[in-house]
């Protein structure tokens, strides 16, 4: 699923000279407001065409009814899949299902491995930083693939608008999220969570954990020793 995943979001990336930014200042807000849009690559190849037409001083005419849309223009905030006419297999707009019961043992689970990641990042400085522990989930979810992109095989055609769909992908993983309160810091942290089917552990990656609120003077004796640490310690009383 990760590589599925993987051939459907490739990285891509723009650099702007600042003679741009200032001679094109609408141009360029549009770009920036484009950052977190759902693109394909036919609306890199309409951004191009736009830059030409910058350069030369022409307006771009476009079509209401194309498939692309320039990323020097603003892109609509509610643009979907059937929008961008990118076909359901190649879809990777996955929602999160959002889980009612934060006590079930699949949650608690993956919430308490939020909790060991933390501890283990800190276990150094222990003598300093309190152990911590789970105290409430707030909130929690779980990512759901879309049957497409599971059942997704290969293309019939060059174009990639016809697909195979006799693939039974099976899934070695499913992603949570989790926001959680600790004790005895009330540090409230967000994290993702995968959880490997196949050996039964919940893991967590500590660059993947948010602290939300703030830490204040909690982390004043890690404070400049190793900064770090600085949103998971709770520093010992006395200390």
């Amino acid at each position: 699923l990760n590589g599925k995943m993987e051939e459907r979001l490739p990285f891509f990336s723009f650099v702007f000279p600042e003679k741009f930014k200032r001679k094109f200042p609408v141009q360029y807000k549009n770009f920036q407001s484009n950052l977190n849009s759902l693109v394909t690559p036919f609306d890199v190849h309409e951004t191009f065409l736009d830059l030409l037409y910058l350069q030369r001083y022409e307006n771009h005419k476009r079509s209401d009814n194309i498939r692309a849309i320039s990323l020097l223009t603003k892109i609509p905030d509610n643009r979907n899949c059937a929008d961008a006419y990118i076909e359901p297999h190649w879809c990777s707009c996955s929602p999160w299902h959002e889980l009612n019961d934060t006590t079930s043992e699949e949650v608690l689970r993956a919430a308490n491995a939020v909790i060991d990641t933390i501890n283990k990042f800190t276990l150094e400085s222990r003598e300093i930083c309190e152990k911590l522990s789970l105290k409430e989930v707030v909130w929690s979810a779980k990512l759901i693939p879309q049957k497409s992109l599971l059942s997704f095989k290969t293309n019939k055609d060059t174009d990639g608008f016809l697909a195979d769909l006799s693939a039974d992908t099976k899934l070695t993983n499913e992603i949570y999220q989790v926001k959680i309160v600790t004790s005895p810091s009330q540090g409230i942290y967000e994290s993702s969570v995968l959880f490997d089917f196949v050996n039964n552990i919940f893991r967590v990656k500590i660059s993947d954990i948010s602290r939300i609120n703030k830490y204040g003077s909690q982390a004043n004796c890690i404070y400049d020793k190793n900064p770090e640490l600085r949103k998971f310690c709770y520093c010992k009383q006395g200390l």
